[in-house]
């Protein structure tokens, strides 16, 4: 249970730094990151950065912020499922923009969790997080505030996952390009079913017999 993991993973914080709200990228993390009650905080990796945030460190700083963060960028990291159960559990109410691309060991686990808690969430990156699959993306349809969805290089999300986001008016961008399985048939769909719709990005996905014509790019607000 959530209760069980808490007890696992709770640290001990030290120092006095409850004025800082936000931190930015970094290239190392030796730094204490598990001192500061964060409201913000980009903690994305670069191909230049070995290794990313390890595993288990999320849960950690997620207990630290004590339900405080609004904005987290851990994009490249070891993140695993177990680290996005403690993040939503502690920061449910707070939490309005998750970015974890290339975060690729974390699974359908990761969003069905996060669909289930985090009801605030209005901006959410998976893209290149290659161990999401349509099981995963079926819980985005009770996201009901998400405005931008970037899901870019799913190799296992297919034209099955697309009826989820109809319900999803609140959308404004979409980017689901390079997501090889699918379909400009499906896109169609959601180009007449989301009316605020201004930004969809469909590169490089499957051809169809129905293509997306310039009559249907005219859906786009």
């Amino acid at each position: 249970s959530p209760e069980e993991i808490l007890d696992v993973c709770c640290v001990a914080r030290t120092g006095d730094n409850s004025s800082l709200r936000s931190i930015e990228p970094f290239t190392s993390i030796d730094m204490d990151l598990l001192s500061f009650q964060l409201e913000v905080a980009n903690i994305s990796f670069g191909p230049s950065t070995r290794g990313g945030l390890p595993p288990y460190t999320l849960a950690s700083l997620a207990l630290s912020c004590f339900g405080r963060l609004r904005e987290l960028n851990v994009s490249g990291s070891r993140i695993v499922d177990d680290d996005v159960k403690i993040l939503v559990f502690v920061c449910k109410n707070s939490l309005t923009s998750l970015e974890m691309s290339c975060c690729d060991k974390i699974s359908d686990e990761s969003l069905r969790h996060i669909s289930r808690h985090v009801e605030g969430l209005v901006h959410f990156d998976i893209s290149a997080c290659f161990n999401v699959s349509d099981l995963g993306f079926a819980g985005l349809a009770s996201c009901s505030h998400l405005s931008s969805l970037k899901a870019s290089s799913l190799t296992h999300v297919t034209d099955q996952s697309i009826p989820y986001l109809r319900s999803l008016k609140k959308l404004v961008r979409v980017d689901l390009h390079d997501c090889c399985k699918v379909s400009q048939s499906s896109i169609k769909i959601l180009l007449h079913e989301l009316p605020n719709l201004v930004d969809l990005d469909v590169r490089n996905i499957s051809l169809s017999r129905d293509k997306v014509t310039a009559q249907d790019k005219k859906h786009l607000s």
